[in-house]
C-alpha cells in the first residue's frame, strides 16, 4: 500500500510539472505544489528556530513543499537520509530550495542544472531534478563512497560549482531540513 501511495505521489508531482513549463512568467519560482501539505506552515515555525545558515531568512513553506518532493524521491530510490541531506544542502546554496525557471545561463530548477543535464521541463520537474542529481551522485561516488566525504565535498563534485566553499556551511541546515522530512508521509516499502 505505501508503495502504491508514493508512487501516486510521483506520478501527480510528473503530470503536474507539464503545465508550469509553458504558464510560468520569466524569472518564477514554479514551486513544488503537488508536494504541499497544509502542515507547511506549521513545520516552518518548527524549523525557522534551528536553521543557522542561508536558510534562517528563506524557509517558507513552499520551500518544505520542495525538500519534500527532494526527500521522497530519495527515499523511492531506496537511498538513505544522508542522500536527502546532501540533495537539499545542494539544493539550498543554488536555490534556496526553490523550483527556478530561470537561473545563471541555462541553469533552471532546485539544482540549477544546465542543458546537458536534460530539457527543461525534466530539470524543473522535482522528482526529475533529484533523480538525476542522485543518479550523477552514484555514478561520481561508487559503492556508496558518497557517505564518507563531508557533505560540501559530494554537493561540489557533483554539480561543479564556481563557488565550492558555499556548500559545507549549509550541510547543518539541509540535514536539519531532511530528517524533519524523512519518512514523514508514505515512503515506498522496500
Amino acid at each position: 500500500m505505501r508503495i502504491r501511495i508514493a508512487a501516486l505521489v510521483l506520478a501527480i508531482a510528473i503530470a503536474g510539472t507539464g503545465l508550469t513549463s509553458t504558464g510560468a512568467d520569466a524569472g518564477a519560482d514554479l514551486g513544488c505544489p503537488a508536494f504541499a501539505t497544509p502542515d507547511d506552515e506549521v513545520l516552518v515555525e518548527q524549523l525557522a528556530e534551528r536553521m543557522t545558515g542561508l536558510m534562517r531568512t528563506h524557509l517558507r513553506p513552499a520551500t518544505v513543499a520542495c525538500a519534500r518532493a527532494v526527500v521522497l524521491t530519495v527515499e523511492f530510490r531506496g537511498l538513505p537520509e544522508h542522500a536527502a541531506t546532501i540533495a537539499i544542502t545542494t539544493a539550498i546554496v543554488e536555490t534556496y530550495v526553490r523550483n527556478l525557471d530561470h537561473g545563471h545561463g541555462s541553469s533552471v530548477g532546485l539544482f540549477q542544472q544546465i542543458n546537458s543535464w536534460g530539457t527543461f521541463e525534466e530539470r524543473t520537474d522535482p522528482v526529475w531534478a533529484t533523480d538525476a542529481f542522485l543518479e550523477e551522485m552514484v555514478q561520481l561516488y561508487p559503492d556508496d563512497s558518497w557517505t564518507s566525504p563531508p557533505v560540501g565535498e559530494v554537493c561540489q563534485e557533483v554539480q561543479r560549482s564556481g563557488y565550492p566553499e558555499r556548500y559545507e556551511p549549509e550541510a547543518g541546515d539541509g540535514r536539519t531540513i531532511a530528517r524533519a522530512l524523512w519518512r514523514s508521509t508514505a515512503a515506498p516499502e522496500r
